[in-house]
């Protein structure tokens, strides 16, 4: 599924960006999202901003906030982040986790969230998190945050993990087993072009330099006459562009 993609209408010389692109309260975004968030139809959220954006208290605490009660997996590859310092700390992800709940009474918020913390020696952390990833495709029904894509999908002689067809996979199909990806960016031109082409939500937040910038043009329509919009974000402020190019708009996550 591409990213959303502006629509077709005409700006006329009187719009202005807080026409187009207009600031919301968080909580009227939050519920247009969890209306629109649907895994079989659109699944999957891409972040792009720098560091200390607030790329990760956006995941955590805006967007993965809204699936407190499904099962979350975390890909930690910081391990000293206290932002993503969330979830049960396990070296492999529980088996059938969704079905030990039956016939009991339903768990409370964040006790099916799961986080693994990459090891330091690649080699190691691709196994893991390789595992991982297919047994989260395996059973289906998952909710996959990357804090960072690249260091996920670079090649391992990169300093990544190497798993960028694993990622593939989710990203590509993730839909039909009920997986949804929130993957996060601080380096938009080192992450694989899925990470554009198949996310139905795009939170595009602070990015410094106009190189990046322009990077950020391919998604949904966006165009030069775009950047200063872009430019004028600041730490914990995003725009949104979601919905196959219907809905746009600012909003300050809280």
């Amino acid at each position: 599924m591409p990213l959303p993609a502006r629509s077709s209408r005409q700006l006329t010389a009187v719009d202005a960006p807080d026409n187009e692109y207009p600031w919301r309260d968080w909580a009227a975004v939050r519920a247009q999202v969890k209306k629109m968030w649907q895994p079989e139809n659109s699944p999957h959220h891409s972040i792009i901003g720098l560091t200390r954006s607030g790329k990760s208290y956006l995941a955590i605490n805006g967007i993965l906030e809204i699936a407190k009660y499904d099962r979350v997996l975390i890909v930690d590859t910081k391990g000293d982040d206290h932002s993503t310092n969330v979830g049960r700390v396990v070296k492999s992800l529980p088996k059938h986790t969704w079905y030990s709940a039956m016939g009991r009474r339903q768990d409370g918020p964040y006790e099916k969230w799961y986080r693994i913390i990459a090891p330091k020696n690649r080699v190691q952390a691709n196994a893991i998190i390789g595992e991982a990833l297919d047994n989260a495709y395996d059973e289906g029904e998952w909710v996959i945050f990357f804090d960072e894509t690249w260091e996920v999908t670079d090649s391992i002689g990169n300093d990544g993990l190497g798993l960028s067809s694993m990622c593939a996979r989710l990203w590509r199909k993730g839909g039909y087993r009920g997986i949804s990806v929130v993957a996060a960016t601080q380096t938009p031109v080192a992450v694989p072009r899925l990470f554009y082409d198949q996310a139905s939500f795009a939170w595009i937040g602070r990015i410094r330099d106009e190189e990046r910038q322009k990077r950020l043009l391919e998604i949904g329509g966006l165009s030069k006459r775009d950047l200063p919009v872009l430019s004028t974000l600041r730490r914990q402020q995003w725009l949104l562009a979601a919905d196959n190019g219907e809905y746009f708009a600012r909003t300050i996550v809280k």
